[in-house]
């Protein structure tokens, strides 16, 4: 994990943050390597994420994943 956390230029802190996020944002596994693109080519650019995990964490809520 840290070579890679090097390799985007990123702490392991952060890492293990957006992979929280990615995790979050997921209904099902499948879904996590096009998330986790998203997030990345945003980050690469300078955007916020718009993430719904974030702005619920902050909010102190908790979603159930809509698996259906």
């Amino acid at each position: 994990m840290q070579k890679r956390a090097k390799e985007l230029k990123m702490t392991d802190n952060k890492v293990v943050t957006l992979a929280s996020i990615i995790e979050k944002e997921a209904a099902r596994s499948e879904e996590r390597p096009l998330i986790s693109s998203v997030f990345h080519n945003r980050l690469k650019k300078g955007w916020y994420l718009e993430s719904c995990a974030t702005v619920l964490y902050a909010l102190g809520e908790h979603k159930e994943k809509d698996i259906g």
